[in-house]
């Protein structure tokens, strides 16, 4: 069964990632965890609309278009690799069961 995106609110205390453009380091362009069923919760920025749809389509391509066995731990190791260090589009990975803040951002 293929992973999807699902628009919603994503649960900061949760396991989850947050996007972050290199220029607006302040607040998150783009959120985004996992459900029960495998799919995607997608929540883009309202203040940051432009950049998050750029977000949107960076998940999309990543994440869905490239049919990954398991898209979200490709996610989590998009947020180590030396790529996202000089993406426009940064990921940042935080396991809230482990514990506060960021914790396998490069």
């Amino acid at each position: 069964m293929q992973t999807k995106l699902i628009h919603g609110k994503v649960d900061e205390s949760s396991e989850h990632i947050s996007l972050f453009h290199k220029g607006v380091n302040v607040e998150p362009i783009a959120k985004m965890s996992l459900n029960e069923s495998g799919d995607l919760i997608v929540e883009l920025s309202k203040v940051f609309k432009n950049e998050g749809l750029m977000a949107l389509k960076e998940i999309n391509y990543y994440l869905i278009e490239l049919e990954r066995k398991n898209p979200w731990e490709y996610a989590k190791y998009r947020c180590r690799s030396m790529s996202n260090i000089y993406s426009e589009i940064q990921w940042a990975h935080y396991d809230c069961s482990k514990r506060k803040g960021r914790i396998s951002t490069t």
